[in-house]
């Protein structure tokens, strides 16, 4: 395929879909158009703003079609140039001229778009008269409308006709030539407005006034159901009286005929009923009424009909069915599309819930009903049936008892043979202080004593007892001293006070190192006695009570659990690498000789029943629940 750019072709400018629509210049161009470039060019605007107005509700933004082009030829010669471009772009890009070509090559509708949910998609569509390719269209698309490739191929095909017009004998484009301009003024109204219903009343007053019409109207049948969209002349189509229900009923009468329908009938014509549209006649005092209608397709499970009916007076023209059909098939798509954009949100999602519904439960989807059904089951099961729920929080081992051994004097460290982790027997030495002071003071003291008591016999000898008395009390003031003395001398071993183990302290780094009396030398824990210490998240803290049982899992013994059951809460909050947490002390039921005090692991507390889904949701919930009632006023 060639490309023939135009460097001086107007680009559109982005903007609001309906007024890119409605832009009077672009439409001057098309009506005066006298070359297929021109005509391409100002086509390719409307079609393009046509595809934004319908499909930029359904994705959420303005400015749907990335790029488009138009492409024209001569099917003899094989030969086809571009036309027309929109987007900005003086080439076309390669996945656009590669969805035009692959059109053209299958001579039907072709679709591009990659798995990839950011990446655009594009849409190829054949310009056909009868069996002859005359050209091909291909768009663009922003990466949303992938999902709405179908509505693009119906504006498409709805579109596309425009210029098989152009190719019919007698039809082709030269200087001086114009297109229909009721057609096209049509469409044009049916892309105006800020509403549905508003367009299709500009819509019915033009054809009103262009055909010499005393009354046109406008109505949708869906679900076997005919609603009056619009009536010319500013009609109070929302408010259903008298004078509107029979218009109503003339409308379902040419639906459900699926065919159009005149009164009076003409003579020598086909019968078909027309019981609603001559009481229209009566109740209306016209003298003639005609409808017609076109089927659009409105969701992927049914489609829409779109019913005109027209009353006049006098004897109508003979080109007033096949205008009338004309007008209809060019303006119904995008009245249709229009209105399934302007769907309100509890009815758009009760009609895809339909659809979801007869796809996977109508004949011939056995296995999506079946796959449904048992997902079904699972949904019930994990939302009523309750399971055990436990809160998981990291855990501690500690002794029930540790006992400090702290210097019970100043001194210095002579001897320690002791480390965390070493298991001591009742009375077995961790530690020894030196003692060569206290051996002098020992000696010194009774040296002291043994000279007081010579001197108190002297004196008593002597008769003097007042000397006795002072010499009484220095010798129990030295005999106190070397009790003290003795008593420290005792001391300067210091042993475990019952089978256990080293938690804390290592003296054999620090032999001669001063200490003071108080200090803490070592820590010791019972051997078979301990309790789990376990750090419960605030979240969690409310489900944790007194007396509920659990297992702990140790990191060091990964291969057995541990039972154990909460004995005490403290209610005082910690911070945790950024979490709080409230402590629970647990009271182990299982033991092994294996755990040791410090060992660190992950403890299940056994809170209760609930349904699996309350258990994975239930923390999102309160999340949602503290926020909405921070923000709320």
């Amino acid at each position: 395929m060639s490309t023939n750019p135009r460097d001086n072709e107007p680009q559109p400018v982005p903007g609001d879909a309906a007024a890119r629509f409605g832009d009077a210049a672009v439409w001057r161009r098309l009506l005066s158009s006298d070359s297929l470039e021109s005509f391409s060019s100002a086509w390719l605007e409307i079609f393009c703003a046509e595809i934004d107005l319908a499909l930029g509700p359904l994705i959420g933004r303005d400015k749907v079609v990335y790029q488009a082009m138009v492409a024209l030829g001569d099917p003899e010669t094989n030969k086809y140039a571009r036309t027309g471009s929109y987007g900005g772009e003086k080439e076309a890009s390669l996945l656009l001229a590669k969805a035009a070509e692959r059109a053209m090559q299958l001579r039907r509708g072709t679709v591009q778009r990659d798995d990839t949910r950011e990446v655009p998609c594009q849409l190829g569509h054949p310009i056909m008269v009868g069996e002859r390719l005359r050209g091909v269209v291909a768009i663009e698309l922003a990466p949303g409308a992938r999902d709405h490739l179908d509505h693009a191929m119906r504006l498409a095909q709805w579109a596309t006709p425009w210029f098989a017009r152009l190719f019919q004998p007698g039809h082709e484009v030269v200087p001086g030539t114009r297109i229909d301009a009721l057609e096209i003024e049509a469409v044009r109204l049916a892309g105006a407005g800020q509403t549905a219903s508003g367009a299709a009343e500009a819509l019915a007053t033009n054809l009103g006034a262009r055909l010499n019409l005393r009354k046109v109207s406008f109505g949708v049948r869906r679900h076997l159901q005919t609603k009056l969209l619009a009536v010319s002349d500013g009609g109070f189509a929302s408010v259903l009286n008298d004078y509107l229900s029979v218009i109503v009923s003339a409308m379902d009468e040419a639906a459900d005929s699926d065919a159009p329908i005149f009164y009076p009938l003409a003579v020598g014509a086909l019968a078909r009923p027309h019981a609603a549209h001559a009481r229209l006649c009566r109740e209306h005092e016209c003298d003639w009424a005609q409808s017609v209608s076109a089927t659009v397709p409105w969701t992927r499970l049914q489609d829409a009909r779109l019913v005109l009916t027209a009353e006049g007076v006098g004897t109508p023209p003979e080109s007033t069915e096949r205008t009338l059909e004309t007008v209809l098939t060019a303006v119904a798509p995008i009245i249709l599309a229009r209105l399934r954009a302007e769907r309100s949100f509890p009815t758009h999602l009760g009609e895809s819930v339909r659809y979801v519904w007869h796809r996977n439960f109508a004949a011939g989807a056995g296995a999506r009903r079946w796959l449904l059904i048992a997902s079904a089951g699972v949904l019930a099961f994990i939302s009523m049936v309750p399971v055990p729920y436990h809160v998981s929080a990291e855990a501690s081992l500690e002794g029930v008892v540790r006992r400090a051994l702290v210097a019970p004097f100043d001194g210095y460290v002579a001897d320690a043979t002791a480390r965390p982790g070493d298991r001591m027997t009742a009375g077995a030495v961790l530690a020894r202080l030196e003692d060569r002071e206290l051996r002098l003071q020992k000696n010194d003291l009774q040296a002291r004593i043994a000279e007081a008591q010579k001197q108190i016999s002297e004196a008593m000898g002597d008769r003097d007892n007042a000397k006795v008395n002072i010499l009484t009390a220095r010798l129990d003031q030295a005999q106190a001293e070397l009790n003290l003395v003795q008593d420290n001398l005792g001391r300067t071993q210091l042993t475990a006070p019952f089978d256990s183990i080293v938690v804390s302290g290592d003296r054999t780094q620090s032999i001669g190192a001063p200490v003071r009396r108080g200090d803490t030398l070592y820590e010791v824990s019972p051997l078979d006695d301990f309790r789990v210490a376990i750090d419960v998240p605030q979240a969690d803290f409310g489900d944790v009570d007194i007396g509920q049982a659990g297992n702990l899992l140790l990191s060091s013994v990964p291969y057995r659990s541990f039972a154990f059951v909460v004995e005490r809460i403290t209610p005082i909050a910690s911070a945790r690498e950024g979490k709080t947490t409230f402590r629970v002390e647990a009271r182990l039921v299982d033991k092994d000789a294996l755990m040791r005090p410090g060992m660190q692991g992950v403890a299940n507390v056994s809170v209760g029943w609930h349904p699996m889904i309350w258990i994975g949701t239930h923390h999102i919930v309160d999340w949602l629940r503290i926020k909405l009632w921070a923000w709320l006023p």
